[in-house]
């Protein structure tokens, strides 16, 4: 019983610390106790009305097929967002590659002859 405690305070329940310790990092200085602890309500709201709603869906539809369907489309997302790679990613690479495009676009009118004067020069 002991290695089954000790295995899920190491995994399954450490979240909880992760998760104000992160908050509290992100909050902005001098708030981190009022943040923490708006995470804290809303993560308790959330505890006491998802078994109440699940409780109604099943006296409403007779039923545990909803109420599990809606459980499973959140963790559905999540896990379907976790596995894409973030927006950012592959910024630079469609900034290179839409740059080599314009480039290609462009390089027939320059075939061969370079105009070295400058734009900026006196005489124009």
């Amino acid at each position: 019983m002991g290695l089954v405690g000790a295995v899920l305070s190491a995994t399954a329940m450490s979240w909880h610390g992760i998760l104000l310790s992160e908050t509290a990092r992100l909050a902005p200085p001098g708030s981190a106790g009022a943040v923490t602890g708006g995470v804290l309500s809303f993560g308790q709201i959330g505890a006491l009305l998802g078994p109440s709603a699940f409780a109604l869906l099943l006296r409403l539809t007779g039923g545990y097929n909803i109420g599990w369907v809606l459980c499973a489309v959140p963790a559905l997302w999540v896990g379907v967002s976790l596995l894409r790679p973030p927006p950012h990613a592959f910024r630079d690479t469609r900034r290179r590659v839409a740059i080599r495009i314009a480039f290609l676009a462009l390089r027939p009118t320059y075939r061969g002859k370079v105009n070295r004067k400058s734009s900026h020069s006196p005489t124009g």
